[in-house]
């Protein structure tokens, strides 16, 4: 029975002291209390049992996932049979025309697109002029550029953005009015 320090068992395991008692506590580790140079008792710990510990920290464990429906059996909780059923007002063409739109809903406007908005959200305004969000923000706040807050949204005049840009390449600072 090969016995490790306290320092050796923590490198081998990649833990903490708090979790090597944690251990000893759960019957896990078996401790041999040994004086040392100093003359003050030192734990050592068995090399093998470190080993499985650092075995089973390793494998990875699946857990089954918990089905929560309506459908359970009461006496199997296993889930019933169930047949999708599609509304009576729906029908395959109609779901076969959805399936044909919705790439086109999906799809991110590019710059192009963007400049023939009259007004951007923060993230169209941050894809259009490549300026973070903060940035924008604090040009808002200190009236460089004109933004406008609607509900949750903050909205950005598009023709407003462009000529901040500009500005920005050339060097110059602006001011304008808030509205």
């Amino acid at each position: 029975m090969e016995l490790l320090t306290k320092q050796e068992a923590l490198e081998i395991l990649g833990t903490t002291e708090r979790q090597l008692q944690r251990y000893s506590a759960q019957g896990k580790l078996s401790v041999t209390l040994i004086q040392g140079k100093s003359g003050k008792k030192e734990a050592h710990y068995n090399k093998d049992e470190i080993e499985e510990i650092r075995k089973a920290k390793i494998q990875t464990t699946i857990k089954p996932q918990i089905v929560t429906t309506s459908d359970m059996s009461p006496t199997t909780r296993h889930p019933t049979e169930v047949t999708p059923t599609l509304p009576l007002n729906v029908t395959p063409d109609f779901i076969e025309l959805l399936r044909d739109a919705l790439p086109q809903f999906r799809q991110t406007l590019g710059p192009s697109e963007l400049k023939e908005k009259p007004l951007l959200n923060l993230r169209e305004a941050t894809t259009l002029s490549g300026l973070p969000v903060s940035r924008l923000r604090q040009a808002i706040y200190n009236k460089e550029l004109i933004g406008k807050k609607i509900g949750n949204t903050l909205l950005i005049d598009t023709k407003d953005l462009l000529a901040f840009c500009h500005d920005i390449i050339r060097g110059e600072t602006r001011s304008v009015a808030n509205e």
